[in-house]
């Protein structure tokens, strides 16, 4: 999978979940043409069906906080598997995971 394909889709994420002061979950989902979408919902709310799965439940998280939930639920080549393995800080400063690790 192109990670860059999900970058636009997070920075979107991070942006409208800053208007939640609670936990959202966040989802992950294929939509048209089988193409990666990111959904956020209520922690109750059940999005689960075919090709939806749970990523997390956060509160207003950073880019690459969100990015660092999501990565394992992204099925990586072993490639961009090896050039992650030794990130572990979410807190970067302005330096975007995805542009960072996968180029």
């Amino acid at each position: 999978m192109e990670l860059g394909i999900l970058e636009s889709q997070i920075d979107q994420l991070v942006e409208s979940l800053r208007a939640f002061h609670g936990f959202r979950s966040i989802w992950l989902g294929m939509g048209a043409g089988g193409a990666p979408e990111l959904w956020h919902a209520e922690p109750d709310d059940d999005l689960e069906g075919p090709g939806c799965r749970l990523v997390a439940t956060l509160m207003q998280p950073s880019h690459e906080v969100l990015t660092a939930a999501l990565l394992p639920a992204l099925p990586l080549d072993g490639h961009a598997r090896s050039r992650l393995a030794g990130w572990n800080n979410p807190d970067l400063d302005g330096v975007g995971l995805i542009a960072a690790c996968a180029g």
